[in-house]
């Protein structure tokens, strides 16, 4: 599985211009183009760019991926790459493609930084300030040039998450012809590794607008805004996974992640516990606190033999760690679908200075079976070479 990732990151078209991850169609229809192949159904997904509002400046773009079950008021949820990955990537491995199509939600997938004066690879950054358990407070995170952190002023992510909301609630009924809105009172962040990160940070200062956060591989290094209101959390993570440590900043753990939130949302100190089996094997463990402030429970679940991948059928890439066979991304949405905002946020705030709407033609099956000949052949051509991505 993972030898056919690299095949196809290699067969992906290289970015037109100078960006720190060339292996990445990051182009308007890059994921339209290659979704046959990546998640197997042909289907519109436009490209979405907005004015950023950091001293980064220029625009900042994400996909969105409407299903043609989509209606009036469906959910909203952004899936976040990880670091040095994009959009087109997660499309291959996260399974929200699938959800979304099954489950009727619009699916929105940001792309962080392409800038390489700024960082080393596509990223996104965050405050620190998160306790770390030792009487110490967690290091921002994670883009970075030269080994030193980017200020997160410079790309002001959780901000701009919010700018992507209301242009994707503002545009998407006017590209569907009114047949599609957005519920703003749902509105979820999912997002694996250093886009789990962004998902928590994007929770903790901008708690208003979102209903929850479920996400893979990650940890929270932001501290909760001065106006923080209770968010429910669940997060996965594999007991092998040594990406935070291989980090080398100043990381909570993922079980300290989790009691954080869970005495910031005021839950009962009480923890339920409760194994998780497949086929008759264990596999791990679900750890939830409840009883919390706004309903907001807050859930850990731990994967025994997961490293940094723990999504159903992908190899892992850490040593030692095994593939998971539990469908962790349908166990995301399940806690995720459970929580509606009590208000509907105003996202009027957002300052959208500039946007674009670039939609694309979906492929009909036979245009798509051809794009996958075509990538089968390019393929071939092309000699592996494994990377990494987080």
């Amino acid at each position: 599985m993972q030898f056919l990732l690299n095949l196809l990151s290699l067969a992906a078209v290289v970015y037109a211009q100078e960006t720190n991850n060339p292996t990445c169609d990051t182009s308007a229809d890059g994921i339209t183009n290659s979704l046959l192949y990546t998640a197997g159904f042909a289907a519109e997904v436009p490209q979405v760019c907005v004015q950023a509002t950091g001293q980064q400046g220029g625009l900042r773009c994400f996909h969105v991926y409407v299903p043609d079950c989509a209606e009036a008021d469906s959910p909203l949820v952004f899936d976040i790459h990880g670091y040095d990955s994009c959009p087109l990537f997660n499309t291959a491995y996260t399974g929200w493609m699938a959800l979304a199509r099954d489950n009727c939600f619009v699916l929105l997938m940001p792309l962080g930084t392409l800038d390489p004066e700024i960082a080393e690879g596509t990223c996104w950054s965050a405050p620190g300030g998160m306790p770390v358990g030792d009487g110490s407070v967690s290091d921002g995170c994670c883009c970075n040039k030269d080994n030193v952190l980017t200020d997160p002023a410079v790309t002001n992510d959780a901000d701009l998450m919010r700018i992507m909301a209301k242009t994707a609630t503002e545009q998407i009924p006017v590209a569907t012809g009114g047949k599609v809105t957005i519920d703003t009172k749902r509105i979820y962040m999912a997002g694996h590794s250093n886009g789990c990160l962004e998902s928590l940070a994007v929770a903790a200062l901008h708690s208003d607008m979102v209903a929850a956060v479920c996400c893979h591989a990650g940890v929270a290094v932001t501290d909760f805004a001065a106006d923080y209101s209770a968010v429910p959390i669940w997060m996965v993570y594999g007991e092998k996974d040594d990406q935070w440590e291989v980090a080398g900043n100043n990381f909570p753990t993922p079980p300290a992640v989790y009691s954080s939130y869970a005495d910031k949302n005021g839950c009962d100190a009480i923890e339920t516990v409760t194994p998780v089996s497949v086929e008759g094997a264990e596999v791990g463990s679900v750890k939830t606190r409840s009883n919390c402030d706004n309903g907001a429970d807050v859930t850990v679940v731990a994967l025994t033999e997961s490293g940094h991948y723990p999504y159903k059928g992908f190899d892992e890439l850490t040593e030692g760690a095994s593939s998971t066979t539990l469908d962790t991304t349908t166990m995301a949405w399940e806690f995720c679908s459970r929580f509606t905002k009590s208000e509907v946020p105003d996202l009027s705030g957002a300052n959208v200075e500039y946007l674009t709407y670039s939609p694309t033609v979906a492929p009909t099956i036979s245009a798509a079976v051809a794009i996958k000949r075509t990538m089968v052949v390019q393929i071939v051509s092309i000699i592996a070479v494994s990377f990494v991505f987080m």
